[in-house]
């Protein structure tokens, strides 16, 4: 026993947020709820649907890192009037987000906490349309580029020298996105809660 945890601490302590400059990969997992489900006069979105994201960062010494986080995910559209779960199409929104991550590691590193923010531009196109099932035909035309923002939190544990697991949660502001139904163009506002589980890898 005294053997094995002899051979145990070196990689306990190596366990940990450094000073180091360092290079790293996250890959994400979660939810996006949308914080209001009418997006405009005639359209509504699901509010809860499955985010997948991914960041390449580089962590600056022992606070600071940065970082270009992308996110997507994908609304189901129903038109109002129609009943529900009845899908006209699907909504995909991707964002490409450069960040500050502000850090401050706790318990010699192996538990950091974190901020984050950061301004970059999200794209949103229409795919999968389907026909509603009300004789008369709809045109939708989502494909928009727009600058988005980004605020959040998170927490990381170090499981060993070069893996870190932690939890996530962003708000993602975007405002200025356009969908054209019939010919007819409004804005739609896409505020959204992204909260995610995360694998971050360091190298070298």
């Amino acid at each position: 026993m005294a053997l094995i945890a002899a051979l145990g601490r070196p990689g306990l302590a190596a366990a940990a947020d450094t000073d180091a400059v360092r290079g790293y990969l996250g890959i994400r997992i979660g939810g996006a709820l949308l914080l209001d489900d009418d997006l405009n006069p005639h359209i509504e979105g699901s509010m809860l649907q499955q985010l997948v994201g991914v960041g390449l960062g580089v962590n600056l010494g022992r606070h600071l890192s940065l970082e270009l986080a992308g996110d997507g995910y994908e609304l189901n559209l129903k038109l109002h009037g129609l009943p529900r779960g009845n899908t006209v199409a699907e909504y995909a929104i991707y964002t490409v987000v450069p960040q500050l991550r502000l850090r401050y590691p706790l318990r010699q590193g192996r538990l950091t906490p974190y901020a984050l923010a950061g301004v970059g531009v999200s794209f949103t196109e229409i795919n999968d349309q389907k026909e509603p099932v009300f004789d008369f035909d709809i045109d939708i035309d989502g494909n928009t580029w727009d600058v988005v923002g980004a605020l959040g939190a998170g927490v990381e544990y170090f499981v060993a020298s070069n893996i870190a697991l932690g939890m996530e949660a962003k708000y993602l502001i975007s405002r200025g996105h356009e969908i054209r139904l019939e010919g007819r163009t409004s804005d739609v506002k896409l505020d959204s809660l992204l909260f995610s589980f995360g694998l971050r890898i360091f190298f070298p």
